[in-house]
């Protein structure tokens, strides 16, 4: 079976570091891959930029947020495997190719996501985000515990008629994923690092906004509140049991600091504490 990646990147005045993700793309050998940029009318030069990028498919027009801007990237697809990477997001080398070499395996599974280190905005290391067992009923009692750069999907699931909820503002990748669950596709975790995710002081965040919207969502599953303690218990021993709080050190990983150089960082002591900067939940 031949594989064709799709990473579709949403963008808004972040040329500096759209030109670090796109780097990360480009230079993932053994696979094929598009790069798709959708970006929302910058003016810090993104669109003279992309004019002369040879290798990426875009558009920029005004839109109606980021989720928005995924949906327009959906349409735009031509792979099998979509991505969804940040414009302050990375992959780590050989992520595509181990994403591909997984499918080709295991052919009945629809989603796959990993791991992801936690950078500040010079490449340096702040925490690692690990992923586990992808259970629905562990994310409405929680949080979002896989972050979308490590997330790739089967195209049947944009041919299927799915695209993000542009109500919700915040949490829209929540919402997909939560309706993913309901569909009863089939998710996998690897446990691998696939991606980079920068802190630029511009991330969405959790705020009061995305804790309205976070009600919205759940009020479908309403009985989730007698049982979010319990849940989360069991969410955490499984965390724990899947070495969620454990990395052998020392943990090695390249960083892109421009468009043709690289960084490798060596961390010998980790850590697992979600920046505050985000506002969202630690665990």
């Amino acid at each position: 079976m031949q594989l064709k990646f799709s990473i579709i990147t949403p963008s808004y005045n972040m040329l500096n570091y759209l030109k670090l993700c796109h780097a990360s793309v480009v230079s993932q050998t053994g696979v094929s891959v598009e790069h798709i940029v959708v970006d929302g009318g910058s003016t810090d030069g993104t669109v003279e930029w992309l004019k002369y990028q040879k290798g990426i498919k875009w558009i920029s027009e005004l839109d109606n947020g980021m989720y928005d801007a995924l949906n327009k990237g959906f349409e735009m697809a031509s792979g099998n495997i979509i991505g969804h990477l940040n414009a302050d997001e990375q992959y780590l080398p050989n992520t595509l190719k181990n994403i591909y070499n997984y499918y080709i395996s295991n052919n009945n599974t629809d989603i796959i996501f990993g791991d992801t280190i936690i950078i500040d905005k010079s490449g340096n290391y702040i925490c690692s985000k690990k992923s586990y067992y992808a259970n629905k009923w562990f994310l409405l009692s929680s949080h979002l515990y896989f972050l979308t750069s490590t997330m790739f999907f089967k195209r049947k699931i944009i041919d299927e008629g799915n695209r993000y909820n542009i109500n919700f503002k915040n949490i829209g990748d929540i919402e997909f994923v939560v309706r993913l669950f309901d569909k009863k596709y089939k998710f996998n975790h690897i446990k691998e690092y696939f991606a980079l995710f920068t802190i630029t002081g511009k991330n969405l965040s959790y705020d009061n906004s995305a804790k309205i919207e976070w009600s919205t969502l759940i009020k479908k599953y309403k009985f989730i509140q007698f049982f979010k303690i319990p849940l989360n218990l069991v969410r955490i021993i499984i965390k724990i049991l899947s070495f969620g709080y454990y990395d052998k050190t020392p943990l090695v990983y390249d960083v892109f600091i421009s468009e043709n150089e690289k960084s490798t960082q060596k961390v010998t002591k980790t850590n697992y504490k979600w920046p505050s900067a985000i506002g969202s939940i630690s665990e």
